[in-house]
């Protein structure tokens, strides 16, 4: 592959992680959110469900020496 195909895969996979961290802020926010509202107070034992965190895709390996 070419450096510029390198460098935007390397963009592409950096944007998919900082997705997924905006996630877990949005899931914390909610949580946090419900169990200061009136419905996490009168169901304490309920708490929102949120879908499965997206994995973590592994580095690629083809990007390991890109600098």
């Amino acid at each position: 592959m070419s450096t510029p195909e390198l460098r935007r895969r390397w963009r592409k996979h950096f944007a998919f992680l900082d997705r997924i961290d905006k996630w877990e802020d949005l899931c914390r926010r909610i949580r946090k959110e419900w169990l200061k509202s009136d419905e996490g107070f009168l169901f304490p034992g309920r708490e929102p469900v949120f879908p499965p965190r997206p994995e973590r895709p592994p580095f690629p390996e083809e990007l390991r020496d890109l600098t």
